[in-house]
């Protein structure tokens, strides 16, 4: 997909068997609405359960049942990701959401979103150049917990630190950061 706005993609956790995909010069505002539309319908559905506490303020305030990770979707499938060029910044979703963290569409607390990236488990190459990423924990949530993952590309962002990148990257046998802020 070359060039395409982001909400011309949708349904991509309908393929459930793909191995590859590549995206340049989009726009990707939220890796999550991209990627894993579904979560939405997930949400809406645990909201649903939710009951009411009192406070004594007049906000209303509601806790869920269950604060346990709800069953998400991954791409078991998909081995080679490139986003490169789609304007990906922080904001971008990359960390996912921590648990009790209001979501940005509503009042209401949401579940723990895991970080994109750790959902999609059999990912051997990595390609994030060309972005906005200034955070090398932004930019490198989520796969630590990918055992294939060999190559990451993270050329021509912001990125000034690499201080605690081993912890976050495993067994990676090619890593290029050129084009970088790094010192």
């Amino acid at each position: 997909i070359d060039g395409i706005p982001p909400g011309w993609v949708s349904n991509l956790d309908q393929l459930k068997h793909l191995e590859m995909f590549q995206m340049e010069k989009g726009c990707i505002l939220d890796i999550n609405e991209l990627f894993f539309p579904s979560d939405k319908m997930i949400t809406s559905l645990h909201k649903s359960n939710c009951v009411e506490t009192t406070e004594i303020s007049s906000a209303e305030n509601v806790k869920f049942q269950s604060e346990e990770r709800l069953p998400y979707f991954q791409f078991d499938s998909l081995s080679k990701l490139r986003l490169s060029n789609c304007a990906i910044g922080e904001t971008a979703g990359l960390r996912g959401r921590p648990k009790n963290k209001p979501s940005s569409d509503s009042f209401f607390k949401g579940p723990t979103r895991l970080p994109p990236m750790s959902r999609f488990p059999n990912l051997v190459s990595l390609n994030l150049s060309h972005n906005e990423l200034f955070k090398t924990k932004s930019a490198l949530a989520g796969l630590s917990s990918l055992p294939f993952l060999s190559s990451i590309n993270l050329s021509h962002n912001r990125l000034t630190n690499m201080d605690i990148v081993f912890l976050h990257i495993g067994n990676i046998k090619e890593l290029i950061l050129s084009g970088n802020e790094i010192s």
